[in-house]
């Protein structure tokens, strides 16, 4: 792409005439070392600048933004002050989100619920894609993106077309690459195709620096659609450890919140099929959407454990995979009729009452029985420890009773007493 650029050296006499694309390119390619391709129509003096620049996008910003100074010196010292505006300025964090306001502000109307993808994913919002290992996650996660960035309903949702980018931390880029390959020729992109993909870019949400540094980059590139594979990768400590855990909700959400953006993250179950870590982790988000699928079977079932603006009904989706006749492997989802067997509707939300224990007693008898993960799931609120207690409590009383044989090994369920 950079044989494109002319290196030949410009002078002009000529009146500046700003050019706010051209400088919003300059920028980019400054900040970020994005360079479009293909390249756009631009004036002479920028396209000597941008294939200075080009040639430095293996170096530092410092070095790319003196190399972009040095690149037009010899024109209108104007071409600069415009770059240097363009560029996203590098607030303090603080400041920036600790903004005071009033009741005038608040009597405001509230913005209109915006989605991504309609029923599912809200505009801003948090979201976790959970699921054993083998169940498809990650493709999925892709058929979504691609479906997003191309503005193809998903699965029987419309969705609102808009920049993706897609943040691997956990496949490599070998194995990613061959994934969304498939997938972007199975949905017919072209290079026009607003998706981007980061691969192992190794980033720490606990560090506030370092999630403003991703944050800071898919601003720049107007993402609206961000997915994440995985949570474990972003915090590089123990997912119970809720010190570990509430720096990265923290930082998603305002990676949400900045961008304007849903945010996907993949998410693992541990050996007992539910999320793992702490009980914080479903309190954080908006949607927490099951994935369950055998390896060798392409049905797909998706159901809400806890949905915060609306809780979709389960549904279900095939995978296809398959080889075209030039050799190109692809691979997308098609919406199915078929019903989910092994998930069941998320509960209708309990109103809040005065303690635990209520609450317990409440979310049983509209839903007659309940596991323990069932109900640590809905009350999120609640630490998983003070459940264990209230559940204890309510037994020794009698108010509820095991609805299970009680047997050693057999995972309890709860109901009320008689």
């Amino acid at each position: 792409m950079s044989d494109q650029l002319s290196t030949a050296p410009l002078e002009s006499d000529q009146p500046y005439l700003p050019n706010p694309a051209a400088a919003r390119i300059l920028s980019q390619a400054v900040q970020f070392a994005f360079i479009p391709d293909p390249l756009p129509d631009l004036p002479p003096e920028w396209m000597q600048a941008l294939a200075a620049v080009t040639r430095m996008r293996d170096f530092s910003r410092h070095s790319r933004w003196h190399t972009f100074v040095a690149a037009v010196s010899a024109f209108n010292y104007a071409m600069v002050e415009e770059v240097a505006a363009a560029m996203q300025n590098s607030v303090d964090r603080l400041e920036k989100d600790r903004v005071l306001y009033a009741t005038k502000d608040a009597l405001h109307d509230p913005p209109r619920l915006e989605w991504a993808v309609e029923g599912l994913f809200a505009q801003p919002s948090l979201n976790l894609l959970v699921g054993d290992p083998g169940s498809k996650k990650t493709f999925l996660a892709i058929d979504l993106a691609v479906s997003v960035a191309m503005g193809k309903p998903w699965l029987g949702h419309a969705v609102n077309p808009c920049p993706v980018l897609f943040v691997d931390e956990e496949t490599g880029m070998h194995q990613l690459w061959n994934r969304l390959n498939a997938s972007l020729h199975a949905h017919g992109a072209d290079i026009s195709t607003p998706f981007e993909f980061i691969s192992l870019g190794g980033y720490d949400f606990r560090d506030n620096a370092d999630a403003e540094q991703l944050i800071h980059r898919a601003r720049g590139r107007g993402s609206g659609f961000i997915v994440i594979d995985a949570l474990a990768n972003l915090m590089h400590s123990g997912e119970n450890n809720l010190g570990s855990v509430q720096p990265v909700l923290f930082n998603l959400r305002r990676m949400a919140e900045s961008c304007k953006a849903a945010v996907i993250v993949i998410h693992h179950n541990n050996r007992h099929g539910v999320f793992r870590g702490s009980s914080s982790i479903s309190a954080g988000v908006d949607l927490m959407l099951s994935i369950r699928s055998a390896p060798a079977d392409s049905l797909i079932e998706l159901s809400a454990f806890k949905a915060r603006f609306k809780a979709p009904q389960p549904f279900c989706a095939r995978a296809t995979f398959e080889t075209a006749p030039d050799g190109q492997e692809r691979f997308h989802l098609e919406p199915t009729d078929e019903k989910p067997t092994s998930l069941t509707p998320l509960p209708a939300p309990v109103a809040p009452r005065k303690g635990l224990t209520l609450c317990i007693l409440e979310f049983l008898e509209q839903n007659r029985s309940a596991t323990r993960e069932q109900l640590t799931t809905h009350l999120s609120a609640h630490t998983e420890g003070s459940i264990r207690f209230a559940l204890h409590e309510l037994l020794s009383s009698g108010q509820i009773k095991r609805a299970d044989s009680g047997s050693k090994g057999t995972k309890a369920v709860y109901e009320l007493s008689s």
